[in-house]
């Protein structure tokens, strides 16, 4: 607005453009006051309207124009010393949903500017679910074997610094101990010395439920890291003892003359050990949002648990 005592006949609008458009897609819906675009090369002889883009800024320069100052003489109408532009520009195509802010400078004539209050933008974030597998290594527990699949929730398309939230139910299998005794005695059914070996070994099963808090960064749009918590609480946990007795021909354990074995299944527990942990996680793919491979390390409070996952993960 020209709040002055005369008109003005030059405004220069020099406006912020955040980095997230594309300038190469810019185009002016409308303007006041209403006049043609200023063709280019020429002096201009008639009011136009001028543009000049440059790397972070659009200058929109009014000529040969006529806003009266609202402190002029015979103006009764306010709304004619106000002017404006209206313009229009799409996003780049890999943009990131960070804040913005903006600003512009107001050349009335030869006067110095009326710089305006920043503008911002804030974009909301929206939700992101991923589905995710993969398998547990165990390099400290016997014979393990541990798959998974878990559900995601983070920020959608997140750019730099995220939170993400995981529900993760894991079915693992282990040797617990083994316990072998040797007898060398009178066996009925041979008649000579023989040597009897019982082998009596325990396999634990769990349902694992977990549950990761994880804060995470994007170095680019492929490769993610994250550090976070976990917590973990045994959904199912049964143990299933094995007895094995093998009768040897002689003293050694070279031939076998027979062999038994019987299960057992003890200690059956639900929901019972909670433990936690921390992480350090990795992703290699699209970081933001689509298909990648992660690796992660949990340093579990329980001994002997700390272990390795690879994992395949999608996010929508």
């Amino acid at each position: 607005q020209n709040d002055g005592e005369g008109p003005a006949k030059m405004i220069r609008l020099e406006t912020d453009v955040p980095e997230m458009f594309d300038k190469k897609t810019f185009k002016i819906v409308d303007s006041y006051p209403k006049c043609p675009i200023c063709p280019k090369g020429e002096l201009p002889r008639i009011s136009c309207l001028d543009t000049l883009i440059k790397k972070d800024q659009i200058f929109f320069t009014f000529k040969n124009i006529y806003l009266p100052g609202s402190e002029q003489k015979n103006v009764k109408e306010k709304d004619s010393t106000k002017g404006f532009v209206k313009y229009s520009m799409k996003f780049n195509k890999d943009f990131h949903k960070i804040k913005t802010k903006s600003r512009t400078a107001i050349f009335f004539d030869k006067n110095e500017p009326v710089i305006t209050n920043y503008a911002v933008t804030r974009f909301l974030p929206g939700i992101s679910i991923g589905a995710k597998a993969g398998y547990n290594y165990y390099p400290q527990l016997d014979n393990s074997k541990s798959y998974f699949v878990s559900a995601t929730l983070s920020p959608f398309k997140s750019y730099r610094w995220y939170w993400q939230i995981e529900l993760q139910n894991s079915l693992q299998n282990y040797n617990s101990k083994t316990d072998i005794t040797d007898r060398i005695g009178q066996n009925a059914g041979i008649g000579n010395l023989s040597l009897e070996r019982t082998t009596n070994s325990s396999e634990v099963i769990n349902y694992n439920v977990e549950v990761p808090i994880l804060v995470r960064y994007n170095i680019n749009n492929y490769i993610g890291v994250g550090v976070g918590i976990q917590a973990n609480i045994n959904g199912r946990q049964k143990e299933i003892l094995t007895k094995k007795v093998v009768v040897y021909e002689g003293t050694s354990d070279t031939n076998i003359v027979f062999s038994r074995s019987e299960n057992t299944t003890e200690n059956t527990k639900s929901f019972q050990n909670f433990t936690g942990g921390m992480m350090l996680d990795a992703t290699f793919g699209f970081a933001r949002i689509g298909p990648s491979l992660g690796l992660r390390y949990v340093l579990n409070s329980e001994k002997n648990f700390n272990y390795f996952q690879a994992y395949g993960i999608w996010k929508f």
